[in-house]
């Protein structure tokens, strides 16, 4: 027997919880298993996510590496080597994308948050 969400509410407004409950068990399984399988998100440890603005004027790209033993001033020098700083004259719109600005944070568990604003010159 199908059973849609109004024959679901009735079950339960005339009392018969065994009906509802095995009525809204079935409705509910059916959704499971018509879902589609979804691709797995990716993990900030194996690739960078990137959030592009709605403008289309650039993106922020999030990451995540491992920092064990490194120095405040090693990972400011790993961080800057991630900069895009193309070789173009100012005001010169040409399309190219370089870095706004980065920013890392060191998260307790030893791992090193980066936030990577880039920019193109439009």
């Amino acid at each position: 027997m199908k059973y849609n969400l109004q024959a679901i509410r009735r079950f339960k407004q005339a009392g018969d919880a065994g009906l509802f409950q095995e009525a809204f068990e079935r409705r509910v399984n059916k959704n499971v298993y018509k879902r589609k399988a979804q691709k797995p998100i990716p993990s900030l440890q194996d690739d960078w996510h990137r959030i592009y603005d709605e403008d289309g004027e650039g993106w922020k790209e999030y990451g995540l590496f491992q920092a064990d033993g490194m120095s405040d001033a090693e990972i400011n020098e790993y961080v800057d080597g991630m900069r895009l700083d193309p070789n173009f004259p100012a005001w010169d719109c040409s399309g190219l994308a370089f870095t706004a600005w980065i920013d890392w944070h060191r998260n307790p568990c030893g791992w090193v948050s980066v936030v990577h604003r880039v920019s193109i010159d439009v």
